[in-house]
């Protein structure tokens, strides 16, 4: 079989050294079907006899063309009846020399004619049965990680350490902050793009730009090449990164001819990416490289308490062998939040996934790239909207 998902391996039988159960058990895990896997490997004996068939084909097609030439060369007759009987058409994949012996040229013609014809059948047979082997393929996730807590409920995920603070409260949420500093506009944002669309304004925009500019510098320290990446993928793309059937229903499309080209009715599929990661991977497509996490450290860096935790198989998808996620201490709302998600994907896409983390220096780090009038202290302009709250409520 081919290897795809890096766990081509996995599928041949027991006694080749495959280990199909690993699979079927990683799919149980995940909480999803595990006969897929005994679909594809049906699909994948079906695949070969075809292309066995079609090796036998091949062969018998220079049988006959090696047939027809010696008699060409004997200048026999070639005679005018191309009907074969059907007893020697019933063999058509194990014909020797000496059964053609007593055979016209024309009617070796026909045998290659009617050779040809099997031969494009069994072609898009195999095309089919592959094609249909892959759709089945995709389904399948990577194998579930050891260290992965199995379950389908994500209350069960394991807390794997914590930095920082992660008990202490404040009286006002990060909603709060950026509307008394007056860096956020969600009315008019919801007015203008709808549900959750909001304005970044003033210092809020420079503090947004200064975090850009911080990650940049300290990656860029670290060797990372920054990319400025497209906003659409083409489909083909898009499911090499993404989970098909995920990605389809969950993201935007747009859809447009394929070509300017005169009678082309093709259609060209263009997915809004969710992630930068997205293309960045298409961008390495092919490529063995390292990659370095520093979410970690970039958190330490500006002083916000986290903790660390492992998802349940049941919540991955199918890339991840195993997904941690970062979750930033809000100690307005007393709640831990999702900021990043690291999944290693072992090689479901063609690389491996490292994960480092490192101590930091203090976070006054952003100076430098805030405007002066910001660079020690951002003044609240506004009213708390919790307080605003209050007063209402006070006033009825």
């Amino acid at each position: 079989m081919h290897r795809i998902n890096g766990m081509g391996a996995y599928f041949k039988e027991r006694r080749s050294g495959g280990n199909p159960e690993l699979i079927r058990s990683s799919q149980r895990q995940r909480y999803s079907d595990p006969s897929i896997v005994d679909k594809v490997i049906e699909l994948d004996q079906a695949w070969r006899k075809e292309r066995f068939l079609l090796d036998v084909l091949n062969r018998q097609k220079n049988v006959l063309s090696k047939a027809i030439g010696e008699k060409m060369k004997k200048k026999e007759a070639q005679g005018t009846d191309e009907n074969v009987d059907g007893s020697i058409i019933s063999q058509l994949e194990s014909l020797k020399m000496e059964d053609l012996s007593a055979l016209t040229v024309t009617q070796i013609k026909k045998l290659r004619v009617l050779l040809d014809e099997k031969m494009n059948d069994t072609k898009l047979s195999m095309e089919q049965l592959e094609e249909d082997r892959h759709q089945s393929l995709i389904q399948i996730g990577n194998i579930v990680h050891h260290s992965v807590p199995v379950s389908d409920d994500e209350a069960n995920n394991r807390v794997e350490r914590t930095h920082g603070d992660i008990t202490s409260r404040k009286k006002y949420s990060h909603v709060d902050l950026v509307v008394m500093i007056d860096g956020f506009d969600g009315e008019r944002g919801t007015t203008v793009a709808g549900g959750r669309g909001y304005f970044l304004k003033g210092p809020l925009v420079f503090l947004e730009q200064a975090i850009i500019q911080l990650a940049l510098q300290k990656l860029g320290e670290k060797g990372f090449t920054p990319l400025y990446t497209p906003f659409f993928m083409r489909k083909e793309v898009m499911q090499e990164v993404a989970q098909l059937n995920q990605f389809d229903e969950e993201l935007y499309k747009v859809c447009g001819k394929g070509s300017e080209v005169l009678g082309d009715s093709s259609v060209d599929e263009k997915y809004l990416i969710a992630t930068s990661e997205q293309p960045i991977a298409a961008f390495h497509r092919n490529e063995w490289i390292k990659m370095i996490f520093n979410a970690e450290e970039y958190c330490q860096l500006l002083g916000i308490p986290y903790q660390i935790v492992c998802i349940v198989s049941g919540e991955l998808n199918n890339a991840a062998s195993k997904k941690l996620d970062l979750e930033a201490w809000f100690p307005g709302s007393g709640a831990f939040r999702e900021l990043v998600s690291c999944s290693n994907c072992t090689d479901y896409q063609a690389r491996r996934l490292k994960v480092r983390y490192g101590m930091t220096k203090k976070w006054m780090v952003l100076h430098p790239f805030m405007p002066e009038k910001y660079r020690t202290f951002i003044p609240f302009v506004k009213p708390a909207p919790i307080d605003e709250e209050v007063k209402k409520k006070g006033g009825k």
